[in-house]
């Protein structure tokens, strides 16, 4: 999941604070059962997701839009839900044609491609930002 000491963008910290709370949720949770833990499709690609440095950074846009609109009314279940299907979706997007994801070095960026990145930005927004939020979005940039 995450080391013991790494560097999170300032505007992805209740995202990330929101992902360890949900992997620890489900350990305890098949702890107490006594069972293996089964497995989350969004914990497991976490990592390949997190990484990407133009992942990264489009992500913590959305997720700050999200943030400034939700937050007041937002549970922590409902957080935890959102970072979860924002991981999905997020992996869904990475892996279509358009995005020339390279998933042998998935912390490796392409060389600076303007051209890529907009085609990534606007992928993953019109995705992970829901209509509500894109106008918190577009005021922010």
């Amino acid at each position: 999941m995450l080391p013991s000491s790494c560097l999170v963008n300032r505007k992805l910290l209740s995202f990330v604070g929101a992902f360890r709370l949900l992997t620890f949720r489900r350990l305890a949770k098949a702890q107490q059962q006594l069972h293996a833990p089964s497995g989350n499709f969004a914990i497991a690609q976490f990592r390949k997701i997190f990484d990407n440095p133009d992942v990264n950074l489009i992500l913590a846009d959305c997720w700050d839009a999200y943030e400034s609109t939700a937050l007041k009314s937002t549970t922590l279940d409902q957080m935890m839900n959102k970072v979860e299907d924002s991981l999905l979706k997020a992996y869904a997007i990475i892996y279509s044609e358009a995005f020339h994801f390279d998933h042998v070095y998935p912390t490796r960026s392409n060389p600076v491609d303007s051209e890529t990145f907009l085609a990534r930005d606007a992928l993953l927004k019109q995705q992970l930002a829901p209509s509500k939020y894109r106008k918190a979005l577009a005021v922010s940039q």
